[in-house]
């Protein structure tokens, strides 16, 4: 019976081996037997049969009841560019055929060309066309001709003409003739490069290594001096495993002659391998600085393939790394295979032939296992049974062939032995409770494990070792034990010897094993979390290692629902709790799992909507139930409050969230912004002392008041004043419009009224009386800061002159003249004095042009006026707006600048006298002028 369900555990393993140990010492496709055989680490090695098994075939026995066989497939033949076309792999030195054998390629020189040989010529389609010509594919191509040169180097030709490799031959020299000393065509020895190499030529010399196998390519000696150094061609075999040799025999190194170089190179119909046997190839550095290269390339150098030595160590030590490409290096008895990338389409069929029965000696198809192995173990009853594999392998050019294989299994005669097992406590687990021969099997954790016996008349424990004294009982039909299996294992490894006995004495030992798993079912739901109140949580089992029914429970405040039949459920709970998921799978084993469920109540939030006046800031803030809170304002603030200052009427948005789950809320406050009054000022003004400028205000506030340093407009709410001041002054009005009993609205505006000071006009003049034989007076305007002038004269003269000559016409009755100046500044502010001139009759009056109130000298301080032969007098003095500020008929009275008790403004006044003298009492003269008191 076979026991192959026991290996299914070793099948990732098992086809690594498959596909990875196609190595054989002929390139021909095939298909051969190999067995599997258990080693030491629990798996299984690949291992060829010996002669002797192959002579006697294999035999059962007590230790080996069974033979694994694996039909491994060897048929490459198609080059793939997706795959770089080709690979390479270490075979066995073990050459098809002698170096010295076949045709002598003939080598006038060294470094030349031999003849081109065509592979149809050796083998050309046979009658009846049961076998094709030869052709050899070696990359894109299929190719008939082949041509070798002196230094290690094939070359593969479609045609005799093809003009790619006309550079090859010369214009007398054909393809297949035979070069002589004077028509050769020359080869070039060395390259200073590696493979894959694009140079059409080394200097002035083509190329040879296009389309080439290199077998190796490195500069040996062909010479009558050395007649012993050969190259010959060769083609042996059948259809469809026919070759080319080309054959490299004792050939010294150019340079080194003490060095022999011996090598061969075999090109395989249908797989399209190559194969390299270097017998011997030296190392030498005397020429081509000992490169050499060992590997192909394609007809315009984009690809190549050549062979680097993972173990190269030619004169033993460490074995290292070696590429054999235009490297120096040495290699002895050593084999490299070469070959495409793409294998032939094969078919692969098993048989089996008995020796025994209805059907002995004919053909019984059989399957494989899905590893591809046959488990041989015939029986008894079967007797020595033949296994057969057959590969059909479809060829490049269509045509199919036949290879086979075969090898010869022996029964064991003693009976066949069973290790079955089930659950001794669980209905539901291994094999639905059904004895199992599986090499595994599984149960519940916790279960009890039934074995069951036959084949043996003894039966003991070898593993686990704990269990070795443990009794197995059994009688002539079997025997049984049960047995508590290690809960805390993944697996437990059960190992049985089973003995056979005759009169007493063991006849055969053998052992039979199996692996019962532990069934840990596992669920998984997933991690804690926190929802914000009424979210819902959605919960899945994500392993999914088994399928079963599924039981979700809800537990909170000491109550427990269930909430869900299905792998998955979405519940919306009310308070925090424990979500848990129990599975129970189609073998009764369960695993349960479960989270923590936190529901975080959402915080309450109030903002307060608020009114603010155009161009004011305000300060909008959150009140929160919950202090741990986290906040994000539309506006990128992340505080409680923020202080904005809209120019309209905005809504901000703020998302309050806690900082535990995230649970948030969004909330809005608004700021409703109310246009400050729209108020305007009259214009500014500009007035003249003493004078009066009407200021105003306009709108729609609802209230004003004014602010200024005029008493009579501060604080007043009109909307219009007349107003007088002595100085400049600014006026600021506000209007106001109330919002609510919390908020009014303002607006401001000023006006300034500029008051523009009058002009002091000073006369100054020469002489200071008209003389009656010259009667002309220099009148100079002193005046600071006017822009026009007038001149007015008693005698009915004006001028606008600042200075202007005036002459009088004295007649006897004048005693005086009068002369008035009137200036205008340039915001039209006027003012005017006046002064008399007297006519001078031997009778003198002097006058003080200036008053210093603060000297301290007394007479500096006062006015006073002196006239000669006084009889009568009368003197008054007036400011510039002609205003009476003293009179007095007393010469000797002085005036002492005061006026209602306080000093005089400083300016320029006006004395006017009228006056009688002695000699003229019944004259009475009369004179003006005036002078400045200084503050």
């Amino acid at each position: 019976m076979s026991r192959y369900n026991k290996l299914l555990f070793i099948f990732a393993v098992l086809s690594f081996i498959v596909f990875s140990s196609n190595v054989y010492a002929q390139g021909c496709a095939n298909v051969t037997f190999k067995q599997l055989i258990p080693n030491n680490n629990g798996g299984y090695d690949t291992l060829d049969f010996t002669l002797e098994d192959l002579d006697s075939g294999l035999f059962l026995s007590c230790d080996t009841t069974q033979r694994i066989l694996l039909p491994v497939r060897f048929a490459p033949g198609l080059p793939e560019i997706e795959n770089d076309y080709y690979t390479y792999e270490r075979i066995p030195y073990d050459p098809p055929a002698e170096f010295n054998q076949g045709t002598e390629i003939v080598l006038p020189a060294d470094d030349c060309w031999g003849k081109g040989f065509s592979f149809a010529s050796a083998y050309p389609s046979t009658p009846g066309d049961t076998a094709p010509a030869f052709t050899f594919r070696f990359y894109d191509d299929d190719y008939n001709y082949i041509m070798a040169n002196s230094n290690g180097g094939v070359i593969l030709l479609p045609d005799a003409t093809n003009p790619v490799y006309q550079n090859l031959v010369s214009q007398n020299l054909s393809l297949t003739q035979e070069p002589t000393s004077s028509n050769y065509v020359y080869c070039p020895y060395s390259t200073s490069e590696p493979f894959p190499d694009t140079r059409q030529q080394w200097g002035s010399r083509p190329s040879p290594v296009f389309n080439s196998i290199n077998t190796p390519f490195h500069d040996i000696w062909f010479s009558s001096s050395f007649p012993n150094a050969k190259m010959y061609i060769s083609f042996i075999g059948e259809y469809p495993c026919r070759k080319c040799i080309i054959s490299y025999y004792n050939v010294p190194l150019y340079g080194n002659t003490s060095k022999i170089h011996t090598s061969m190179v075999v090109l395989y119909e249908t797989t399209n391998v190559m194969e390299f046997y270097l017998k011997d190839k030296p190392e030498s550095t005397s020429t081509n600085s000992g490169n050499a290269i060992l590997g192909i390339q394609n007809n315009d150098g984009s690809y190549a393939t050549t062979i680097t030595n993972n173990s190269y160590a030619p004169n033993g030590g460490t074995p290292t790394t070696k590429s054999y490409n235009n490297t120096v290096w040495e290699a002895h008895n050593e084999a490299w295979r070469i070959r495409p990338t793409g294998n032939l389409g094969t078919t692969l069929t098993l048989y089996k032939k008995l020796s025994n029965g209805p059907s002995a000696g004919s053909l019984q198809q059989i399957p494989s296992n899905s590893d591809g192995t046959i488990i041989a173990a015939p029986t008894i009853e079967e007797g020595d049974t033949w296994y057969y594999a057959k590969m059909n392998v479809t060829r490049t050019d269509g045509r199919t062939f036949d290879v086979w294989d075969s090898i010869l299994v022996h029964p064991l005669d003693v009976p066949e032995i069973t290790l079955s097992h089930n659950s001794a406590t669980n209905n539901g687990t291994i094999a639905m409770n059904v004895d199992s021969t599986a090499l595994y099997d599984t149960i519940c954790v916790g279960d009890q494990v039934r074995f069951r016996f036959t084949g043996g008349d003894h039966y003991a424990f070898v593993e686990p070792a704990a269990l070795n004294n443990t009794p197995i009982i059994g009688d002539v039909n079997g025997a049984s034990v049960v047995v508590n299996q290690n809960a805390d294992a993944d697996f437990v490894f059960y190992k049985f010897m089973i003995t056979n006995e005759k009169d007493g004495e063991i006849i055969c030992t053998r052992y039979d094993s199996c692996y019962i798993y532990n069934r840990k079912v596992q669920v998984n739901i997933g991690e804690d979390v926190s929802i914000c109140a009424g979210e819902s949580i959605n919960y899945k089992e994500t392993l999914q290692q088994s399928t079963g029914s599924y039981l979700w429970q809800y537990s909170s405040n000491s109550n427990t629902a269930n909430i869900g039949t299905a792998d998955s459920v979405t519940y919306q709970p009310t308070a925090t709790g424990i979500i848990s998921l129990t599975l129970t799978d189609n073998r009764n084993c369960t695993a349960s799992d479960e989270a923590n469920v936190t529901v975080i109540p959402f915080p309450i939030v109030s903002i307060e909507d608020q009114q603010i006046c155009l161009g004011t800031e305000v300060t909008l803030g959150v009140n929160s139930s919950d202090p741990n809170v986290e906040y994000i304002w539309n506006t990128g603030d992340n505080t409680s409050s923020i202080t904005v200052k809209p120019d309209q009427t905005t809504t901000y948005t703020v998302q309050v969230s806690t900082t535990t789950g995230n649970c948030s809320v969004t909330k809005t406050g608004t700021i409703t912004v109310v246009p400050i009054p729209i108020i305007e000022c009259s214009a500014d003004q500009r007035i003249c002392e003493d004078e009066t400028a009407r200021i105003s205000v306009s709108g729609d506030a609802e209230s004003y008041v004014w602010r200024s340093t005029d008493v009579a407009v501060n604080e007043g709410n009109l909307t219009e004043y007349d107003v007088a001041p002595e100085n400049t002054t600014r006026y600021v009005v506000t209007g106001a419009n109330r919002v609510n009993d919390n908020l009014s609205c303002y607006s401001s505006d000023s006006l300034t009224v500029y008051v523009e000071r009058r002009p002091i006009p000073i006369i100054t003049y020469s002489p200071d009386a008209v003389e009656e034989l010259t009667p002309i007076v220099v009148f100079a305007d002193s005046t600071a800061g006017i822009t026009d002038r007038l001149w007015s004269f008693s005698d009915g003269t004006t001028s606008t002159d600042k200075i202007h000559t005036h002459t009088f016409a004295i007649d006897d009755s004048t005693s005086y003249y009068d002369v008035t100046l009137t200036g205008w500044t340039e915001y039209g502010c006027v003012d005017s004095t006046s002064t008399t001139i007297s006519v001078h009759r031997d009778h003198h009056i002097w006058a003080p042009t200036g008053v210093y109130l603060h000297d301290y000298n007394v007479a500096n301080r006062t006015f006073s006026l002196k006239i000669d032969a006084l009889l009568d007098f009368h003197l008054k003095i007036f400011n510039r707006w002609g205003t009476l500020v003293f009179e007095t008929e007393d010469i000797n009275e002085a005036w002492d600048c005061t006026y209602k008790n306080e000093n005089v403004q400083q300016g320029v006044y006006t004395w006017v006298v009228e006056y009688t003298h002695k000699d003229s009492p019944k004259r009475v003269m009369k004179k003006r002028g005036t002078f400045m008191i200084y503050n």
